[in-house]
């Protein structure tokens, strides 16, 4: 991160969190395949491409995200820091929104907590405008928490198919 951007200056704010039925390993290498692009059930709601050579795993890799709501949403994101099954931090550095995110995972048994805190500011002028006429912070945590109930369903699917 550049080291510029922090709570005084991010105009958004949201933390979202849900308990997700799956062990910490399978939670958290099915949500980095959908944040490297490669997950399909995310995708009506979340898409990300890689962009340039590195994966969203290394320090350095960059994303293309688009987000689909009232109207769709892009934005660019880049890895500052991750720890492998505890936390993955990346930095908005262009596009609609400007500013930083934080996921993190945490073992409870045979679940998994799963948390995301978004801090942005607009960027667009779009979203300048729709920030004065919606509520950016609730529609964000919306999205999150539909995306989470759509991951628990997805996994629970997936674990069904493995025990017929």
């Amino acid at each position: 991160m550049n080291g510029t951007m922090n709570l005084k200056t991010t105009r958004f704010n949201t933390f979202d969190e849900a308990l997700i039925q799956g062990d910490l390993e399978t939670v958290y290498q099915t949500m980095i395949q959908a944040v490297s692009g490669h997950g399909g059930w995310w995708n009506a709601l979340w898409e990300a491409e890689i962009v340039g050579d590195k994966p969203i795993t290394q320090v350095g890799g960059r994303v293309k995200i688009t987000v689909h709501s009232f109207f769709d949403v892009y934005f660019y994101a880049r890895t500052v820091a991750i720890k492998d099954l505890e936390r993955l931090h990346v930095e908005f550095y262009a596009g609609d929104f400007l500013g930083y995110g934080i996921w993190l995972w945490e073992a409870k048994g045979n679940k998994t907590r799963i948390s995301q805190e978004w801090h942005a500011s607009p960027n667009s002028l779009k979203f300048h405008l729709a920030s004065k006429l919606i509520d950016i912070e609730m529609m964000h945590s919306k999205i999150i928490h539909k995306a989470f109930n759509t991951f628990n369903q997805y996994l629970c699917a997936s674990n069904e198919r493995r025990v017929d």
